[in-house]
């Protein structure tokens, strides 16, 4: 088993009264693991717990959601993972995941204003940081991206020839004759239907014959 040496703090700066305007991130420097790892892992957490996305981009190890509404609290995550990190041997790979999670509270008048919420961000990080050795890099010449079956968010997220149902990589079909009479299979395998052609249009009039002058 790959030994992995783990530096867990957590920053809180500038924070006054009740938290608002206080920058509160979790911080964690991970051996043996690359950027693409932890934002997959990231991605495939949030994914399952309901988050639409504003970003995710696994090669910048950046993963960034749309907030989402609870009962009373609505949160939202940005997450950065960037090479290098403190407290490891110089030799080994390193990176450096930093979570950072907003929090809304529900109130008559609508949301309040969002402030840190360190809690939920130290959970999270702990998550991907217990997922992330799961995820396996691809090789550096091959496509990247879910494969069948796979967590996804949108059908952009999956392979050419699929599509994204209910958050995994689907595919329906993979030809015409795959689908019911009436439809085609479309690039991202879908049976779509197939509109009937446009009627042909009117024949034209046959022109009049030129009279005879007497």
């Amino acid at each position: 088993m790959t030994h992995r040496t783990v530096v867990f703090f957590v920053v809180a700066a500038g924070a006054a009264g009740c938290g608002l305007g206080a920058e509160q991130t979790a911080h964690r420097t991970v051996a043996g693991l690359s950027e693409r790892q932890l934002a997959t892992a990231a991605h495939r957490l949030l994914v399952e717990q309901g988050f639409e996305f504003r970003g995710f981009d696994p090669d910048s190890g950046a993963v960034a959601t749309e907030w989402h509404d609870a009962a009373r609290r609505s949160l939202r995550y940005e997450v950065a993972a960037t090479p290098g990190g403190e407290g490891q041997d110089a030799g080994a790979q390193t990176c450096t995941l930093v979570v950072k999670a907003l929090a809304r509270d529900r109130a008559v008048g609508g949301w309040s204003a969002e402030y840190p919420a360190p809690g939920p961000a130290g959970d999270l990080l702990d998550e991907i940081v217990g997922l992330a050795p799961s995820v396996e890099p691809p090789p550096e010449d091959e496509e990247t991206g879910p494969v069948r079956g796979d967590r996804c968010a949108r059908s952009t997220d999956c392979p050419p020839g699929m599509h994204c149902g209910s958050g995994r990589c689907v595919a329906e079909c993979a030809m015409a004759t795959e689908c019911m009479t009436g439809e085609e299979c479309d690039p991202r395998g879908r049976c779509v239907h197939v509109p009937p052609p446009p009627p042909p249009p009117p024949p034209c009039p046959e022109p009049e014959a030129p009279r005879r002058g007497r």
